[in-house]
């Protein structure tokens, strides 16, 4: 628990440069799962989703890889409410155990090759 807060702290350390702010929309929120595949348990922890509930939303979709990305982003907005924006979801999608950086441009309006202040 203490490394994910300490990712957690990290996130929200490091500001990124984005042309997106407040919370993901919807239709964001499915694009990133239709592309995210099998980095959305690495997210999901990066996210500071509880273990548990990570498994909970494996064993709920066994087959179903869209449903596991698209479940673990949902439970994040959940979970976190209004912290939950696109700046975070940037900076867990560049982290380097989930590296789908080409998301976080695509998706929440990072400046590619910029490193934060």
């Amino acid at each position: 628990m203490v490394a994910i807060a300490s990712v957690a702290t990290s996130i929200a350390a490091n500001q990124l440069s984005s042309s997106k702010t407040g919370t993901p929309s919807p239709d964001d929120l499915l694009l990133v799962a239709y592309e995210l595949g099998a980095s959305w348990k690495m997210l999901g922890k990066t996210l500071a989703i509880p273990e548990p509930e990570l498994e909970h939303i494996e064993a709920d979709n066994p087959l179903d890889l869209f449903e596991r990305c698209y479940s673990v982003l949902k439970r994040w907005t959940e979970v976190f409410g209004s912290a939950a924006t696109y700046e975070c979801l940037a900076r867990a999608l560049q982290h380097p155990i989930v590296g789908r950086g080409k998301l976080a441009v695509k998706y929440c309006g990072v400046i590619p090759g910029y490193q934060g202040k």
